[in-house]
């Protein structure tokens, strides 16, 4: 990355640092104490002259040169702010207004409690969650060191983007204005160098070189301009991908291939913005197999975007078939289509819009001649694989060389907290290979340490990072992943009380892409420019950021529980807005429910999330439990109003989440436990029997039967206590009885206490 690049990426990103010292009441005016900031770090005088006058009327004061990088900075820095500039903090003490606050409905005034992106913090009232100068002081403490700790050159861009996400994911990026209360000081940071980076391209193509005529005085024109390329990547293929697996080992080998398909998409990013000169910053947003990236509009980006496309294509035919596709769409944009102006026009949907058609186009016409010939040409006399059916050139068990890679790799996914991108293949690693710069050169991914990572020489392209890392060291990119596993075989997390059963859940969330396109509008507004306010690019990366944060991160603290056994489950996958987790029967429910609650209180129940669970038999094909799941999940999404769970078969145990807790589990079920755990030798045949009777028809004669059955169960004991149980559960079962939807949830209710109580070595299980 040439020197200009680096220089821009440093000053956008800490071009707002210098209000940690404001805020901390340390200095006034935070262009100044950002630009003594990067005085510090040995920062080159272009980069502090553009922190310096990164605001309109400084910079008109100053007559710098006409290419000079703070009009770069300026114009990104208005375009991220939503338009307008942000002025001198109002209220220093402000806290981050949660980005929900505002999302589908009006705000309430809900903040982020201070907690960074480590560890899951629920909004709260923004009296609450406060910022002192002290805390700000201490932030500003841990920046000055840690800048200057980060490796030199090139290697830093990835190492500042990390560094500034952990101090700045707690700030507001203004308190001076409303419009940016709910925006993060990283995710506008973020966002400006982004900008930047894509108007100096298209000033460079352009031939433009006097940034002050073309950007600062002529403003209005230049943001009519399409200078930006929203681009969009997606995969295809990943359903049929995943659940290729052998019957032996199935959780490791989908495992495997989960985390193969979120580290390709990682990599094949990162060399796509290599290629255009470009850093993660870029990256707007990455999960479920779905990315956006922000690009300049230039003849030379179309032809890398182009190019890249073509070789990962041939590199997936090669390796894959047909089996996984990689979708490319990009669409030329302007500032005011960024910032969703003019107003009455809505031109931000329209442009999600546009390139999500321009996506699936590309979808039909996947292949060139060239590339269905390639497809075509099988070797000859190969056996198929036994898994994939593709070509077994290795003859290994009849495997080919991806079905016998991936349970090796598998076997280590549970310790090494990195990935290496190398050149050559590791001697006793298990690797895979991943897209190379040029056809026909490929690279390694290898699962190793961090100590090993730092140890690597010269063939280290690029290192992925699970977890934090105590310093920085370089090509080291921080990635979240949402990989909880309580153990990495079936076998062992079914080994619990009640039926023998295995649970696969599928949770989505519902109604995300209405959300992303039309969350912030004010519908209620007369004015458009008011009811569009809040709808802008820089506000949908911050949405978008939490969000992946939520399935990639803090889903592994929920699942792991606070004070409270883990759970016997592992995340098969979890990214984007879907979740899928395989386990012991009871901690699928579990977890299933802590997960909803967790989210809906993460989002201000402004989102939601509905889910499918099916228990099946410990050998079934997982493949087909997770098929399974699925067709319950959308069982659920056919729920008016959706937020639900759907267990067993579609259309018969379907509830929202707050009856199934409350009425089936809270309510019935806890009786018939309380009841069955004091009558200690009633047999399981009675739990078929209520169900039996429950299941028929609401006829006199079935009804009679049945309370004729509750009368046989009054204990014989005078004790007070037990003739109070029974009273209670006798009188219950035969109201809901009377009840059609009481009656369904009972029957539900019947057959969890089935599945706790029936198992090979007999008696009772614990609770839901």
């Amino acid at each position: 990355m040439e020197q200009q690049r680096l220089s821009l990426i440093w000053a956008a990103m800490l071009h707002d640092a210098g209000k940690l010292c404001c805020r901390a009441g340390l200095w006034e005016g935070h262009a100044l104490s950002g630009e003594a900031l990067l005085r510090q770090t040995g920062a080159p005088p272009a980069a502090l002259e553009a922190v310096r006058y990164h605001h309109a009327a400084s910079l008109r004061e100053a007559g710098l040169p006409g290419d000079s990088p703070a009009y770069l900075l300026w114009a990104a820095n208005r375009i991220a702010a939503g338009g307008g500039e942000d002025p001198e903090d109002g209220d220093p003490e402000a806290p981050l207004l949660s980005i929900f606050d505002r999302l589908n409905g009006e705000p309430q005034g809900m903040a982020c409690p201070a907690g960074g992106t480590e560890r899951l913090t629920y909004p709260a009232p923004a009296a609450d969650c406060r910022r002192s100068p002290g805390w700000y002081r201490e932030l500003w403490d841990r920046l000055v060191p840690s800048l200057a700790a980060l490796p030199p050159g090139a290697d830093s861009t990835a190492p500042l983007l990390e560094l500034c996400e952990t101090l700045f994911s707690d700030l507001p990026a203004s308190t001076g204005r409303e419009a940016m209360g709910d925006i993060s000081l990283y995710d506008h940071s973020r966002m400006t160098a982004a900008l930047a980076c894509c108007i100096q391209d298209y000033c460079r193509e352009k031939g433009v070189t006097d940034y002050r005529a073309f950007l600062f005085e002529g403003e209005a024109s230049f943001r009519q301009e399409d200078a930006f390329l929203l681009c969009s990547c997606d995969f295809s293929g990943i359903q049929r991908f995943l659940y290729q697996v052998d019957s032996d080992g199935a959780l490791r080998s989908l495992r495997a291939r989960s985390f193969f398909l979120e580290l390709l998409m990682e990599h094949q990013t990162d060399e796509l913005l290599e290629r255009c000169g470009l850093s993660r910053a870029s990256l707007l947003y990455s999960g479920g197999g779905h990315c956006y990236l922000l690009l300049p509009n230039t003849g030379e980006a179309r032809r890398q975007l182009a190019e890249w496309s073509r070789l990962l294509r041939r590199w997936l035919i090669r390796h894959f078939g047909a089996a996984l596709y990689l979708g490319f769409g990009w669409l030329g944009c302007s500032a005011n289509d960024l910032l969703n102006h003019p107003a009455e026009a809505s031109p931000y949907s329209g442009l999600f819009r546009r390139l999500s058609e321009e996506l699936g186009r590309g979808k039909l016409r996947r292949y060139s001649p060239e590339e269905l010939a390639l497809l075509n040409a099988m070797e000859a006399g190969a056996r198929e694989c036994r898994i994939c059916g593709s070509a077994a050139a290795n003859g290994e068990e009849d495997l080919c060389p991806w079905c016998a890679a991936f349970p090796r790799l598998a076997a280590r996914l549970m310790d090494p907290d990195c990935a290496a991108v190398v050149t050559e293949k590791r001697p006793a690693a298990p690797f895979l290979a991943l897209p190379g710069p040029a056809e026909g050169q490929d690279l390694y991914l290898s699962l190793c340490t961090q100590g090993e990572a730092r140890a690597m020489g010269a063939d280290c392209r690029r290192v992925y990072r699970k977890g934090p890392s105590r310093e920085p060291f370089p090509r080291s990119v921080r990635i979240h992943l949402g990989d909880y596993a309580y153990s990495s075989l079936l076998e062992e997390l079914t080994e619990e009380e009640g039926m023998a059963r295995s649970g696969v859940l599928r949770m989505d969330v519902d109604g995300l892409g209405q959300a992303f396109i039309g969350g912030f509008r004010r519908k209620e507004a007369e004015d458009p420019a008011e009811g569009e306010r809040y709808v802008t690019l820089t506000r949908y990366m911050a949405f978008s950021r939490q969000m992946s944060l939520f399935f990639k991160h803090h889903i592994n603290e929920i699942l792991r529980g606070e004070g409270e056994d883990p759970a016997r489950v592992v995340v098969v996958y979890s990214g984007g807005d879907d979740v899928l987790l395989a386990g012991g029967w009871q901690d699928v429910i579990r977890s299933a429910q802590g997960i909803h609650r967790a989210f809906l209180r993460y989002t201000l129940c402004r989102l939601t999330i509905s889910g499918g669970i099916a228990l099946c038999p410990v050998r079934y094909p997982l493949y087909l439990s997770a098929q399974e799941a699925g067709a319950l999940e959308e069982d659920a999404k056919e729920l008016e109003g959706k937020n639900a769970v759907s267990l067993f078969q579609p259309g018969t145990n379907r509830y929202r989440w707050e009856v199934f807790e409350q009425q089936v589990a809270g309510e019935k079920l806890a009786l018939l436990q309380r009841f069955f755990a004091e009558e200690a030798d009633l047999g399981g045949s009675l739990l078929y029997q209520l169900l039996e009777h429950l299941r028929e028809d609401s006829q006199r004669i079935s009804i009679a039967r049945y309370a004729y059955l509750l009368a046989r169960l009054e204990p014989r004991s005078r004790d007070p206590e037990g003739q109070a149980l029974y009273r209670e559960f006798s009188r219950q079962m035969y109201q809901w009885i009377l009840n059609p939807e009481d009656r369904r949830q009972l029957i539900t209710a019947v057959y969890l206490m089935i599945y706790q109580r029936r198992s090979s070595k007999g008696g009772a299980a614990s609770g839901i």
